[in-house]
């Protein structure tokens, strides 16, 4: 009995592994091309352009990478369709495939795999498990495709958003000029702050890990980080000292070479440094209550709040008062720091 349960298992684990339709097609030339299980490892393929059709039953092939389908066409030629698992961008339907498909000696194009007993957690999976190899390969723009497909597959999958969030903030770390199209507006900081909400949406605790994890160690050095993924208000306390403290704060206005170097103000607990741009250091203390800030520097007493300046798009820390070397600060780093394109790239 436990034989012919076993048997059995193997067999359904056999045909459901193969149990796959798979469908391809091309840009100029125009061309389509459907394959159908049929039993076992043996399918039925039809290869179309305009009004013209090639059938022949194939037998597949499954290889690290790849997959073939082998047979003879009605054409009287051999057709042999290799889909290799490398993300494809469809120029003419604009979206994404998870295969590149080489049908030998006829036409070149994209395609995927189609299982209706599939559920779209596990599409997800799955295509979250290919993108996730090509990440740790260093193929990013592969595996931002990859990730972002998943999260077409079910929104739900909070992997797929994660994943994809910090394959972006990557590429933009590492000021990639991205000319794809489709990549385009994938790698965009909208993008990838909203695919980070997502994931904080389905599971808390990716705030957490968000906070240490290294692809995202650019993103944290922004403002918009705070307010738009964690939500921080500056009218919060906490929250307000938290984004002194883990922001650095540079000189927004005024600052030429020839004077050394930016200044600087750094908060630590409940200390203060200011550094002037020869190098000269203050240090003091201060308190924040409803948004404002209170620095107190060798006795003097300024105010200081977070506004936005309209005509850099930044976010200003700004002092009213006497005792700093300058009273416009902002943070190092900015969005379009992050997303700009370097010539050459």
């Amino acid at each position: 009995m436990k034989k012919l349960l076993l048997n059995t298992l193997l067999l359904v684990g056999f045909t459901s592994a193969y149990a796959e339709d798979f469908t391809a097609g091309g840009f100029e030339p125009s061309w389509s091309l459907t394959i159908k299980h049929k039993t076992g490892n043996t399918y039925q393929a039809i290869l179309s352009r305009e009004l013209t059709e090639v059938k022949a039953v194939v037998t597949r092939i499954d290889r690290k990478g790849y997959t073939l389908f082998k047979g003879q066409g009605s054409d009287g030629r051999p057709l042999t369709i290799k889909a290799i698992e490398k993300s494809c961008v469809n120029d003419g339907k604009g979206d994404i495939s998870s295969y590149t498909v080489d049908v030998k000696d006829r036409f070149e194009g994209c395609g995927d795999f189609e299982n209706p007993q599939q559920s779209a957690w596990a599409q997800a999976k799955a295509l979250n498990a290919k993108g996730y190899r090509h990440y740790k390969r260093g193929h990013y723009k592969q595996a931002l495709l990859l990730f972002q497909h998943a999260r077409e597959a079910d929104w739900n999958y909070v992997l797929g958003h994660y994943n994809f969030a910090c394959t972006a903030a990557i590429m933009m770390r590492n000021n990639k000029c991205i000319t794809d199209g489709d990549l385009v507006d994938l790698a965009d900081v909208d993008t990838v702050f909203a695919a980070l909400k997502q994931s904080i949406k389905l599971d808390p605790k990716r705030k957490a890990k968000m906070q240490t994890d290294p692809d995202l160690s650019q993103l944290r050095k922004t403002y918009e980080y705070y307010r738009r993924v964690l939500g921080y208000s500056p009218n919060n306390n906490r929250q307000l000292k938290e984004m002194l403290q883990k922001l650095e704060w540079t000189q927004a206005h005024g600052f030429y070479p020839h004077h050394g170097k930016p200044a600087t103000i750094r908060f630590r607990g409940n200390q203060v440094i200011v550094t002037d741009n020869r190098g000269n250091q203050q240090k003091g203390t201060y308190t924040v209550s409803n948004g404002s800030i209170r620095v107190t520097v060798k006795g003097k007493r300024l105010t200081g709040k977070l506004v936005a300046d309209a005509d850099l798009g930044w976010t200003l820390l700004q002092f009213k008062g006497k005792g700093l070397p300058i009273n416009d600060f902002t943070p190092s780093v900015h969005l379009s720091d992050i997303s700009r394109c370097d010539d050459g790239e």
